[in-house]
């Protein structure tokens, strides 16, 4: 990475730090990385969504990369997701997010990460 620059934040423990990181962030046009580490239940993982989705409009000359890890903590149904995750992996990409979702297990997750996500790992322990 000759000649760039990447900023590197802590990890927030409120959604208002956090926004405010991310959207200075996100205005100097440079690589960082931030986190928010919070109770891991649906409801904090939508309004991080919600967040995430207010830094993205299509022109921004850099892409945001999204990554949710323990995806199957937060997942209602495996069935179709909604609401600002499944705006994010269905409409996001037209908007510059690249979203990347982590679990243990794919069973456990919705139809629409599973077919939004073009690569994915499989475990030795799990099969295909």
């Amino acid at each position: 990475m000759a000649g760039s620059c990447l900023r590197i934040f802590s990890s927030f423990r409120s959604f208002k730090r956090f926004f405010q990181a991310l959207h200075a962030a996100r205005k100097t046009k440079q690589g960082f990385k931030i986190a928010l580490t919070v109770e891991e239940t649906r409801e904090n993982s939508l309004k991080f969504c919600d967040i995430v989705k207010t830094q993205g409009n299509g022109t921004h000359p850099k892409r945001l990369y999204v990554i949710i890890e323990e995806l199957p903590q937060v997942t209602k149904s495996v069935g179709k997701e909604s609401g600002p995750y499944g705006w994010l992996l269905t409409v996001g990409r037209k908007f510059g997010f690249i979203v990347h979702s982590i679990g243990q297990r794919s069973v456990e997750m919705s139809k629409t990460t599973l077919s939004q996500s073009p690569y994915m790992d499989w475990s030795p322990d799990e099969p295909c």
